[in-house]
């Protein structure tokens, strides 16, 4: 579900990350309810008006693309939980139990790690959310299956039976969670919805904060409204 204020959000973040094909233009034009050529068109009245504005206004070494924030001190790790669990209820019941960071800030990048491991902090000083599936007989490259979950926890459609691994990373200057979590039984609608309130719990945000970006390994945290 994309909620009415992320709309212009969405755009901006697709258009932030590059190229635009006809993949990427799709799912846009699904997410906001257009046609594919509405959402080319937009994109290509935002080009012209950047590079106009290259032109014609000072030179500077500022990009086109967007830019995000970072923490300006690198975090200091301590890893404190690492946890099995098989259902929504208990993922629920065992995140609920965690200290929300309440001092996250709206705006910043959170990164989604495509790896079953968690990630250096030194790489991602804002902290992330890795996940991986796996099942018999995938590759390595299958394993890191971290889009559909990404898709999972905005749309509901996730519901093969495989054996899921998430993990949720927050890091702050001096303090960093990181939570390792087995659900056995697959990614069902309430497991998503379990997720995101633990998520939403953790980070001490509306859970309506929460948008995905499907084409960028990362995790964008907005004010709702």
């Amino acid at each position: 579900m994309i909620f009415p204020w992320q709309k212009t959000r969405l755009v901006r973040e697709f258009y932030n990350n590059g190229i635009l094909d006809q993949a990427r233009t799709n799912s846009i034009a699904v997410a906001l309810g257009l046609t594919d050529h509405q959402v080319t068109a937009w994109f290509a009245k935002k080009i012209q008006k950047n590079l106009k504005a290259q032109n014609e206004g000072p030179q500077t070494n500022t990009p086109l693309i967007g830019k995000y924030d970072v923490w300006e001190e690198p975090p200091q790790t301590e890893i404190v939980l690492n946890d099995v669990i098989s259902t929504a209820e208990s993922l629920e019941e065992y995140l609920g139990k965690q200290k929300p960071i309440r001092e996250v800030k709206h705006g910043h990048t959170y990164y989604i790690f495509k790896s079953e491991f968690s990630p250096d902090p030194i790489d991602s000083p804002n902290g992330g959310i890795w996940t991986a599936v796996s099942k018999p007989g995938d590759s390595f490259d299958e394993f890191l299956s971290w889009k559909k979950l990404a898709r999972a926890m905005t749309t509901g459609g996730f519901q093969e039976n495989h054996l899921n691994v998430i993990g949720i990373t927050l890091s702050r200057e001096k303090f960093h969670v990181e939570v390792g979590v087995r659900i056995i039984d697959g990614l069902t609608d309430e497991t998503n919805m379990a997720i995101a309130r633990c998520m939403r719990h953790i980070m001490g945000v509306p859970q309506s904060a929460f948008y995905f970006d499907l084409n960028a390994p990362r995790l964008t945290l907005f004010p709702g409204e």
